[in-house]
């Protein structure tokens, strides 16, 4: 540098005579001339400037560049790109030379599990009515369900597995996985949400499927304004007994959720009044559906109930009209008997009639369920069309969970019902339920139970939970059964629980490490001294799981070692420009939907 700024004749470089003269110099002695420490000698004051400047940038700048470097390469690592066929093709060439992290799944275990080949290859079972041909052409979606990108590109799983997430608040999980999941869907969907993004970022999307059917939004929170809102009542069908009584069965569960927090226990006797409240709510609707219309009553069937349940006096006109209908005369000497029922039992059964009736006096949900059940729509044809619905609600609202619940509830039972009559005994396309903040939104009470063999009938289910401890605190016990028969169970950073953060430590293991141990004192010390052994340490400590960066997840598949994956934001797919656009519509009103849940311009 000095030379460069005192124009020097040739470069200057220190060498072993250059050693020699500074050692001289520093006994009195003079430099060689022409020598380099003679030339520096002679520009003695700009030499110890440059020589000033570059221990600075040695001692402040180098590390300075390096903690830039690192963070720019985290936030790359964080930010993920979106996905081209080049890029998949560089990052998969990466990933063949790149050995796979001790304690993680291999390339081969992913590539033989959760690729796009495993799905091609079940496909001959999920997709029974594709060809072959089709198979292997069809795009990913069709044959599996999206998940998180690892070195080697995006994972996909078959549509055999049932998924489930545990994601503290702010996560991003709905905008990173579940939407992806909500837009691929190849057959009917339901999402239950406590927020529109999933709508906003989906529903549009949806609708432009081939052959898609209708999407329609059942939204409490009246934060959007879908055209096609779902005509929904619980007297659908209960002119006859049995739907009666199942849907009374899923409106007294629904609401008894709390009731069964920590598997049901101290909840004994209530579950036994609730049996036999089962039994007073079917009678209601099935008296309601039978009611005679007249000039002098002009309630609706809902209003009825509503009021029946409100006052046990008024529920004598239920007597009434099931004693006087020749099929139901029994059913109404039983209701007349649950009514004259001494005082301390009848309490404990009109508490779970109340508690399961009562949120149809929300105004809110009165207004939407007060139609003519005629008109409500048939959740088996909807299904068979290939459907989409949305259900909004604000996390907890008391009024809300029963009604959504049993919707959801009602939904999954009409899809497994529907694949027992299909080839094969499974829905193809699969349906596909996405239930987003499950315990405090949707908390179906036979979830557990029912998605056990869902997904072998084509109806597959796909739930998300803030914590594990919101889990047991609504299924108690059963609560093992969902994440154990969830096959794909993703875990995102964040989760302070200690409990839940060492039970995920371990049970995604440990690996063996090598350790080596040698003396730090006398005369046989450094590499050659000491001994090696080996020691098993966890994979994941419970401190790795907390600390995950924002967008990464762990992957636990079936039997495979942990993936450790990253999540793409919906506007880093590919098609992000259309669904901006697409929110933008939703946000601003003007969304090209009939009142049907069919685009404007359909032909």
């Amino acid at each position: 540098m000095t030379g460069l700024l005192t124009g020097a004749p040739r470069l200057l470089l220190l060498g072993a005579g250059d050693l020699y003269d500074a050692i001289g110099r520093l006994l009195g002695m003079p430099a060689r001339p022409g020598s380099t420490t003679a030339y520096l000698s002679a520009h003695a004051a700009l030499y110890q400037a440059c020589l000033t400047g570059a221990a600075a940038f040695l001692i402040i700048g180098v590390p300075v560049t390096v903690a830039v470097a690192r963070r720019r390469r985290r936030s790359r690592r964080a930010r993920a790109v979106q996905v081209t066929p080049q890029s998949g093709l560089v990052r998969a060439a990466m990933a063949r030379v790149t050995p796979a992290v001790a304690g993680h799944a291999t390339r081969a275990d992913i590539r033989d599990e959760l690729s796009i080949a495993a799905c091609r290859d079940s496909a001959a079972r999920t997709r029974p009515q594709m060809s072959p041909a089709q198979i292997r052409a069809a795009a990913p979606g069709e044959v599996g369900i999206p998940l998180p990108y690892t070195a080697g590109g995006q994972l996909w799983a078959p549509f055999l597995n049932p998924t489930g997430t545990i994601a503290p608040t702010q996560s991003g999980k709905s905008r990173r996985w579940l939407c992806q999941i909500c837009i691929d869907a190849p057959g009917a969907m339901l999402c239950s949400t406590t927020k529109p993004d999933l709508l906003e970022l989906s529903a549009l999307a949806r609708t432009r499927r081939p052959s898609a059917g209708p999407v329609l939004v059942f939204d409490l929170t009246g934060t959007t304004t879908w055209p096609a809102q779902l005509p929904w009542s619980p007297l659908h069908g209960c002119r006859d007994q049995q739907q009666a009584w199942a849907t009374a069965k899923r409106l007294v569960n629904a609401a008894a959720t709390s009731i069964e927090a920590g598997g049901g226990r101290g909840a004994g006797n209530d579950r036994v009044f609730r049996q036999r409240a089962i039994g007073v709510v079917g009678a209601y609707l099935l008296a309601a559906a039978h009611a005679p219309t007249s000039s002098e009553n002009s309630s609706t069937g809902l209003e009825r109930v509503a009021a029946w349940a409100a006052d046990r006096a008024a529920a004598r006109e239920a007597v009434t009209i099931l004693t006087n209908h020749p099929a139901y005369r029994h059913l109404g000497a039983a209701l007349n008997a649950e009514l004259a029922m001494v005082a301390e039992t009848a309490d404990a059964v009109w508490l779970s009639v109340r508690r399961a009736l009562e949120p149809f006096s929300d105004p809110r949900i009165h207004a939407m369920c007060t139609i003519d059940p005629a008109h409500s729509y048939d959740v088996t044809t909807f299904i068979a069309a290939g459907g989409a619905l949305y259900l909004i609600a604000e996390e907890d609202d008391v009024a809300a969970i029963p009604i959504l619940t049993t919707i959801v509830d009602e939904w999954i039972a009409a899809a497994r019902a529907l694949a027992l009559t299909r080839p094969g005994r499974r829905l193809d396309p699969p349906a596909t339920a996405v239930l987003d903040e499950l315990p405090s939104a949707t908390p179906v009470p036979g979830l557990p139970a029912s998605q056990a063999d869902s997904a072998g009938r084509g109806v597959l289910i796909h739930w998300a939970a803030q914590s594990r401890s919101q889990l047991d605190t609504v299924y108690g016990n059963r609560a093992r059964d969902l994440i154990e028969n969830s096959t794909v169970f993703i875990v995102w950073g964040g989760i302070k629980d200690d409990d839940t953060l060492s039970w995920l430590s371990k049970i995604i293991g440990d690996r063996v490490q090598n350790r080596h141990t040698h003396p730090t004192s006398g005369l046989l010390t450094g590499d050659r001294a000491g001994s090696y052994t080996t020691e098993r340490v966890p994979i994941y400590t419970p401190a790795d799981i907390r600390t995950l960066p924002r967008g990464e997840v762990l992957v636990i598949y079936r039997h495979l070692l942990v993936i450790r994956a990253t999540t793409i934001d919906a506007y880093q797919r590919a098609d992000a420009h259309q669904l901006r656009a697409d929110v933008t519509t939703i946000e601003n009103g003007d969304i090209p939907i009939d009142p049907h849940g069919y685009p404007t311009h359909r032909r």
